[in-house]
């Protein structure tokens, strides 16, 4: 019998993002989920599941929050991709990366931050290298 993992319960909780404006709470957990919780640590939402469809994950590895259009960025690192969500409904919003090595493309994509100047940096790693893009749109 599977064991049912609650709200506000955690397994494999793998990364952490506070949203400094109004002092969310976003765990990333290598479970595919997300879970949001207000700055008190009440449970508000959560979304995600396996897969490999919009909003679905395979072995997240890091969130973010863009505050500057209210997203939540949320590495795929199974799926070479990464996700972007509401923050306020947890509703997929868009994706970008692929599996490869040219342009546009991820080997292993494994952190996310959000730079106010630059946009979204996240790191790609490639065995025995790594690399951090740049995007910003």
């Amino acid at each position: 019998m599977k064991n049912r993992i609650e709200n506000s319960q955690f397994s494999y909780p793998i990364d952490v993002a506070i949203n400094p404006k109004n002092g969310r709470i976003i765990v990333c957990e290598y479970s595919n989920r997300i879970q949001v919780f207000d700055e008190n640590g009440k449970f508000l939402m959560k979304f995600g599941s396996q897969g490999v469809n919009n909003g679905e994950f395979s072995e997240p590895r890091s969130v973010a929050i863009d505050q500057r259009r209210g997203r939540i960025i949320v590495v795929d690192t199974g799926n070479y991709r990464i996700q972007m969500f509401d923050e306020n409904t947890g509703d997929f919003v868009s994706k970008f990366g692929s599996k490869g090595s040219d342009d546009g493309q991820l080997t292993t994509p494994m952190g996310v931050q959000i730079d106010p100047t630059n946009g979204l940096t996240f790191e790609n790693q490639i065995p025995m290298n790594h690399s951090l893009i740049y995007w910003n749109k």
